[in-house]
């Protein structure tokens, strides 16, 4: 037994520490490169783990002398991995995209497009070791495999125009959620700014949205500073005791109607279009109120507790929903003139999604308190409201023609979790919300909560909170109380309904988009459920947002915060048959922003554009403009003493200006100037 024991030792040792080192590297580099965790490596020293200390705990039972035994268990072990190994190909065999696509998780159409003597040369003259159907991990696909081998063969720099034209001819596709809606990628070469770093393969998505919010125009949230809040928006207006903002349900004055019309004047002009344009930017997000498509009878407002239905009534007391049509008619003919196409976002629903000052009316303490949906989970008047909201929205959409590229069904719903690692904001809630209801006036529920508890569990939050506390210590999500997601399940019910009435004007091919948090893409992944053939195409949308407190002002320590987001977002594009787009991501938290900031913006914002660009269809940076520069960091040149190169962090070129990029147009090679791709 103890030579049993000593050769199993050896093995464990030898395999733990090369998995180790590979995990150490992998969760050290994810944020720094696009390179992926090994599934078959880890699978593969598990496996063996397994079976040897099944072989160990035999030899103890039997008393049978071990070597022999160990010799059979370990070649038996290699056989059987071989055996997996072959079993996993031989599920991937297909002659044809299509037929490769139909076989399900972890099949992928690797293939080369186009007329490329280099590559013949420099990856492969047959092509058939680097393509075809395979079981290989898309991620580093193109590092690996094919800029890695054109880097050896051609002894180029790795930003050598040459070389990156080779690797863009190489390209790879996943399952949608139809034939026709197949996940399709081009490699790419990206080169990080960040001093001492390096050139990268990576996918990249056709047809890439390159996007920008242009928020705070019919929503206007009061910390963005946008000309004329604080002249005349918001002149006068006291922040009502216990919310945590001014929002514009506070506006009471009578001309209320007056400042709002003003203040869209003021802040939707042409030149913003032409800048976006002209850097490098093709789609722009535009968060809309429900008061600004539709209209309630008088007197009445969405359901919810008098305090709050009188800040409601201001809001809708500005003007009708139909004359803010000619601001958003503005906006879209300004898109439509640059060449850009606009995502219309329902950011504020009846009743509120949230507590957030988003919604155009902060509740409280707590994002916890909304009334959109029931407490109880049912889709109630409020939901019904909303629903017709997005249908105006839709018919807005159908009436844009191209320049509109779908509708955003929702924004930021209340996203309490108890993931270890997302857990804060919802002790917080429970602290607020002693038994379910806000502290001090039981007749406002905290929602968010009693859709994610038991009434029993909230009797005692002080109890949930140490358990939250213990599992945040353990880094145990598993140990957190138990929890339902009543508020998914409802969402996903009232998003089924919303894009039924959508699709009686939208054609199927029309995006439909569904954001919610990172932490809440798996559930959806497994729970969505919306097709095609039902439902049309139907895009995932998340937000990445950090707050650390301290700033990170180091560049590294910046992007390892967001490790874990990544991580998921990269799982969701891997295993769900759901296209990604992120369609908010900033600048904040890492200094003040003005010139003696030193922390690299613009390294920053690379890093983040083409960290998204592999898990998904682009990315949309909140926002085009704002007082606080690294929340508006389109509008103006710099941010801190850096200058922000907007056009070459979009891949655009002097030579490639007004052409399409590669993996645009067609979906496959796009020739530019030279006859090379842009």
């Amino acid at each position: 037994r103890g030579e049993i024991t000593e050769n199993i030792c050896a093995i464990m040792k030898q395999e733990s520490a090369e998995t180790q080192h590979f995990l150490a590297a992998e969760e050290g580099t994810l944020a720094r490169t696009p390179q992926t965790f090994n599934w078959h490596r880890a699978v593969r020293f598990f496996a063996l783990a397994t079976l040897i200390v099944g072989a160990l705990c035999v030899t103890a039972i039997s008393g049978v002398r071990g070597s022999s035994l160990l010799q059979t268990v370990t070649s038996k072990t290699k056989a059987s991995l071989e055996d997996q190994q072959q079993l996993v190909a031989a599920q991937c065999a297909a002659d044809t995209e299509d037929a490769c696509l139909k076989l399900g998780d972890g099949c992928y159409w690797f293939s080369y497009i186009g007329d490329c003597p280099n590559c013949d040369k420099w990856v492969s003259q047959d092509k058939g070791d680097v393509t075809g159907c395979r079981d290989w991990d898309p991620f580093a696909y193109c590092q690996d495999q094919i800029l890695t081998k054109a880097v050896e063969a051609s002894k180029k720099d790795r930003d050598d125009p040459d070389l990156v034209d080779v690797v863009q001819h190489y390209h790879v596709a996943r399952r949608g959620g139809s034939t026709d809606l197949a996940k399709k990628m081009f490699c790419s070469v990206w080169c990080d700014p960040m001093e001492g770093s390096s050139c990268f393969g990576q996918p990249k998505a056709y047809n890439s949205l390159r996007g920008v919010s242009y928020g705070g125009r019919f929503v206007p949230e009061k910390f963005l500073g946008l000309y004329g809040t604080g002249e005349y928006l918001y002149k006068g207006v006291e922040k009502p005791r216990d919310t945590r903002r001014t929002s514009i349900c506070d506006i009471e004055d009578p001309d209320g109607g007056k400042r709002m019309a003003s203040f869209l004047d003021d802040n939707i002009k042409e030149e913003h279009f032409t800048r976006i344009v002209e850097q490098g930017f093709n789609i722009i997000r535009l968060p809309l109120g429900y008061w600004n498509l539709i209209d309630l009878p008088p007197g009445q407002t969405p359901d919810g507790p008098p305090e709050v239905k009188k800040r409601w009534a201001r809001i809708q007391g500005f003007m009708k929903a139909a004359e803010y049509r000619k601001w958003i008619d503005r906006v879209f003919e300004f898109a439509g003139k640059a060449g850009l196409r606009v995502l219309p976002d329902l950011h504020s629903a009846p009743g509120g999604q949230s507590g957030n000052e988003c919604t155009g009316c902060d509740q409280g303490p707590t994002d916890a308190i909304f009334w959109f949906l029931e407490s109880d989970g049912t889709l109630g008047r409020n939901a019904l409201l909303a629903q017709k909201a997005i249908t105006e929205m839709a018919k807005l959409c159908a009436a844009k023609g191209d320049t509109c590229y779908g509708i955003e069904l929702l924004n930021e719903p209340y996203g309490g979790h108890v993931d270890t690692l997302y857990d804060e904001p919802l002790r917080k809630d429970l602290e607020a919300c002693p038994n379910g209801v806000l502290l001090g006036k039981d007749d406002v529920k905290c929602s968010g909560l009693q859709m994610f508890y038991t009434a029993e569990q909230l009797k005692d939050t002080e109890d949930l909170i140490t358990k939250l506390n213990a599992s945040r210590r353990a880094k145990k999500s598993e140990d957190a109380p138990p929890v339902r997601p009543l508020f998914r399940e409802a969402l996903r019910e009232f998003y089924k309904r919303s894009m039924t009435a959508a699709r009686t004007v939208l054609n199927k091919d029309k995006p439909i988009v569904v954001m919610d948090w990172p932490q809440w893409l798996k559930w959806w992944g497994q729970n969505a459920g919306y097709t095609y053939e039902d439902h049309g195409r139907v895009i995932f949308a998340t937000h990445m947002y950090k707050f650390p407190d301290p700033a990170l002002s180091d560049q590294q320590a910046a992007r390892d915060y967001f490790y874990r987001d990544l991580q998921i977002v990269r799982d969701f594009w891997k295993d769900s048959d759901y296209e990604l787009i992120v369609t908010e991501y900033a600048l904040n938290s890492h200094g003040s922003g003005k010139d003696d900031d030193n922390f690299d913006y613009h390294a920053f914002a690379d890093w983040s554009v083409n960290q998204y660009n592999q898990f998904g269809l682009g990315s949309m940076i909140w926002n085009f403009d704002s007082y606080w520069v690294a929340w508006g960091s389109v509008a103006l040149s710099k941010v801190g003493n850096v200058d922000m190169e907007w056009p070459k962090i979009n891949g655009i070129t002097a030579e490639c200006k007004g052409r399409p990029l590669a993996g645009e147009a067609s979906g496959s090679d796009s020739p530019g100037p030279t006859g090379k791709l842009c």
